[in-house]
């Protein structure tokens, strides 16, 4: 769903504590935890932890600096990156994924998810702003925060979750709306397995989709597409050849996915799940998807 540019204001009680922004620009702050244990924690400037376990444990100083340290046998190492996360495969260094905890005011970047595939960051500039990563919360729903991030000897973990469904529709539960996505290498690429409601952000550089939901449509969005909105219902893969991104398999039941590009400046492209919840009642979308 469009948005207008995000707001740039945020209040951070914690490092990982950000602002949402809803249909209407309006923007709401909210402390936040980026941790498996649940308990307090985050990368501020004034006597705040972070932790990410089973495998890997950061602790951050007073300054706001955070080292790292863990098992041998974890997955991924997880580093403390500003307001975030940096993950980095212990299989092969070319693979990890970036966790951003904040909005675009300190960094440039939205809250999100960004794999890295061969040092290539998935992320773009969108409403002629700032980047959004390639996971997106879903803004529309209120204030975002990190949840979990965390690895063991097999995937790396990370949860945020997004206000609560009821933004999204007055009569539904008073449950945050999540974005979770465990990520593994697994014969030498990325994979990563997907669920909540959430976007996803595609460059349009020169990107071509393949949508399969019953019947098979082909798009080729560009940077002399004009904006336009499209839905798919009933879709279960979506590949995507991406100029910037590479290839991407995307697996999965989605009762209804919109298609948005916009005319704003944007970069990219939204592959937008809310409209499986707000139209067809679909309280979560489950995704498996592959990297190059």
């Amino acid at each position: 769903m469009r948005i207008p540019r995000p707001v740039l204001a945020v209040a951070l009680a914690c490092a990982c504590g950000g602002a949402a922004h809803d249909d209407d620009g309006d923007t709401t702050a909210d402390d936040t935890t980026a941790a498996s244990t649940g308990a307090a924690t985050g990368l501020g400037s004034d006597d705040t932890t972070a932790t990410s376990t089973t495998s890997a444990t950061t602790t951050g100083a007073d300054t706001g600096v955070a080292t790292t340290g863990g098992d041998a046998d974890a997955a991924f190492t997880i580093v403390p990156q500003g307001n975030g996360f940096v993950a980095t495969a212990t299989a092969d260094p070319s693979l990890g994924v970036e966790i951003d905890c904040d909005d675009e005011a300190t960094d440039g970047r939205f809250f999100g998810i960004a794999p890295v595939i061969a040092g290539v960051t998935l992320d773009i500039p969108m409403y002629g702003g700032p980047r959004f990563p390639m996971f997106t919360p879903d803004f529309d729903a209120g204030t975002i925060t990190c949840v979990v991030v965390e690895s063991d000897a097999t995937r790396l973990l990370v949860r945020l979750e997004a206000g609560s469904y009821q933004m999204l529709d007055p009569a539904a539960a008073d449950e945050p709306v999540p974005l979770e996505v465990e990520f593994r290498v697994q014969q030498g690429r990325l994979v990563a397995s997907a669920t909540g409601i959430f976007y996803m952000m595609l460059s349009r550089a020169s990107t071509t989709l393949t949508i399969e939901h019953g019947a098979v449509d082909m798009r080729t969005i560009t940077t002399d597409t004009a904006g336009f909105t499209e839905d798919f219902d009933g879709v279960t893969r979506v590949v995507a050849d991406d100029s910037i991104y590479g290839a991407i398999a995307i697996d999965g039941d989605i009762a209804r996915l919109q298609l948005q590009l916009y005319d704003d400046g944007s970069e990219g492209f939204e592959l937008d799940l809310d409209h499986a919840f707000k139209d067809l009642g679909q309280m979560s979308v489950s995704l498996t998807l592959g990297f190059g």
